[in-house]
């Protein structure tokens, strides 16, 4: 029996394990030294034509459904404070400020004393 090409079926996937080869073989070549210019314009045309991920490319998936209507125009909405009533509108330690202030004045006195001390 005799092979012919009518009763081929395209498969894509043989394209991809051939360009994927193709690749890992120019990049072998890379290591070897060859020209890295040509090398790398070579390991990008095979890898764009078959969208295959390399070393000088990759894949990038954007989202083309629209969120919101095309004849809606965009809006905003006020949104309320998320910190607790009664709460200070900045951020405070566990202490309180008046204690860490005090212990910062002890620190730095004590400081002094020690620095008097050793002279």
């Amino acid at each position: 029996m005799s092979l012919t090409g009518h009763a081929a079926t395209p498969s894509p996937g043989i394209g991809r394990l051939w360009a994927r080869a193709r690749i890992d073989s120019l990049e072998d070549e890379l290591r070897r030294g060859g020209d890295a210019d040509s090398l790398r314009a070579q390991v990008v045309d095979v890898a764009l034509r078959h969208g295959l991920v390399s070393t000088y490319t990759s894949l990038v998936a954007v989202d083309r459904t629209p969120a919101r209507p095309q004849h809606e125009t965009m809006g905003s909405t006020r949104m309320a404070n998320a910190t607790p009533a009664g709460s200070l509108p900045f951020a405070q330690g566990s202490t309180g400020w008046m204690r860490e202030l005090l212990i910062a004045l002890v620190l730095a006195l004590s400081a002094l004393v020690l620095l008097r001390t050793r002279s």
